[in-house]
């Protein structure tokens, strides 16, 4: 069967480049790393707002003052030294 007789839709699949898979992937790829970045921007909020609810004397019982939270919060992943995996 010539190109001449094939429909339109199957030239294309036939004919375009095996690179062009790649791209959904990209693309879905992206779209996930968007979506980590985003979750973990808003968990690290949640936990500073939930140490800015606490009282200066709990704050300093944790060992941390109110003016050392940002930073804090951040830091404590770094800190882990091993995934927290339920039993």
């Amino acid at each position: 069967m010539s190109t001449q007789e094939l429909p339109i839709a199957e030239i294309m699949i036939t004919s375009a480049p095996a690179a062009s898979a790649a791209v959904p992937r990209r693309v879905a790829n992206n779209m996930w790393e968007a979506v980590a970045s985003y979750l973990y921007r808003r968990a690290l909020r949640r936990a500073e707002r939930e140490l800015m609810s606490l009282d200066d004397r709990m704050l300093h019982d944790i060992g941390i003052t109110r003016s050392e939270i940002p930073s804090a919060v951040r830091r404590a992943r770094e800190n882990l030294l091993m995934p927290i995996v339920p039993h």
